[in-house]
């Protein structure tokens, strides 16, 4: 005993430290199961299991928050437990229980450096995927509808517009059908070569 400090090795295989101000300040041992724990006022803290695991709890002790699976090679978040980095917590990694969250509510911007980067759900269908010095690809349901070139953009399927408007020229290599009421031709010089235009 020293300043209220003693040493319990009563229960067998476990060696408990206790403080009598305020009691039970640390305890800490192994118990029979080949666990090791850290408690403070009784309360779990820290468990640390025989076979590799361990787990780190919320401020009451009953449910543990933070979790290493040895045998699944994991480390676990509960649910609102977040993965905080830098000073002020600027980029945050969590799931709330229903969505699943990345953060960044800080300083600059954030990053994404990949040689070749790809969004896809869980079942690994893309979404989109970004080739280092070559396309950027938009998809629908896994087949690409927007595709960036070396001099534009390749659209597979139909584009549907409120309005269009472009300063340079248009080639079309189908059917040209224009529906509407007025149909304004502003050009000094027009050349149809195609004979399937509709007008309608």
């Amino acid at each position: 005993t020293a300043d209220g400090l003693t040493v319990d090795a009563s229960t067998t295989d476990m060696i408990t430290l206790n403080h009598s101000t305020p009691s039970n300040l640390i305890t800490m041992g192994q118990d029979s199961s080949g666990d090791f724990r850290i408690r403070s006022d009784s309360v779990n803290k820290l468990k640390l299991y025989a076979n590799g695991d361990f787990e780190l709890f919320e401020d009451t002790g009953t449910t543990a928050k933070l979790t290493w699976d040895a045998s699944a090679e994991s480390l676990n978040f509960a649910d609102n437990s977040k993965a905080l980095f830098g000073a002020g917590s600027d980029l945050q990694i969590y799931h709330d229980g229903s969505n699943s969250y990345i953060k960044d509510s800080g300083t600059g911007s954030l990053l994404i450096d990949a040689t070749n980067l790809y969004l896809r759900n869980s079942s690994g269908e893309e979404y989109a995927s970004f080739i280092s010095d070559g396309a950027a690809n938009l998809k629908y349901n896994g087949s690409t509808r927007i595709a960036t070139s070396s001099d534009g953009i390749d659209v597979t399927g139909h584009i549907d517009a409120a309005t269009l408007t472009t300063t340079g020229n248009i080639t079309v290599g189908g059917n040209l059908t224009i529906n509407g009421s007025t149909t304004t031709t502003s050009s000094t010089n027009t050349t149809i070569a195609d004979r399937l235009i509709e007008l309608g």
